[in-house]
């Protein structure tokens, strides 16, 4: 677990603390998602159960354009989004939840399997 950590940037290991003792979930839609999907998966985290959780959100400029993405979840702590490359795998590692699309390369559905 601690490479893991050591894997990721420093705001996503901050979600991730393990001693906050929130639900921790990794959201990407990838290409194959729409702006009203990743829209809808931002929304989840500013409301009732959702703001009980913490996030990292990848936000492909494909998809959405960052900004919305960011105005979409509002000054909502403990939920970082980001247009950047994630490493999957480690974030995987660390996040209690993945929610992502179902593609066929290797950092997809196959790499949120713990191992």
């Amino acid at each position: 677990m601690s490479d893991s950590r050591e894997a990721v940037s420093p705001q996503i290991a901050e979600v991730f603390e393990p001693k906050n003792g929130k639900v921790k979930s990794y959201c990407t839609v990838g290409s194959s998602g729409s702006k009203i999907q990743l829209l809808e998966i931002i929304n989840v985290f500013t409301a009732k159960e959702g703001l009980e959780w913490n996030a990292v959100i990848l936000s492909p400029s494909s998809v959405c354009p960052i900004e919305e993405a960011k105005a979409a979840l509002g000054d909502r702590k403990g939920v970082f989004i980001t247009s950047e490359f994630i490493p999957a795998q480690a974030v995987n590692a660390l996040a209690d939840v993945v929610v992502c699309h179902g593609g066929q390369l290797r950092q997809s559905v196959s790499e949120a399997v713990p191992r």
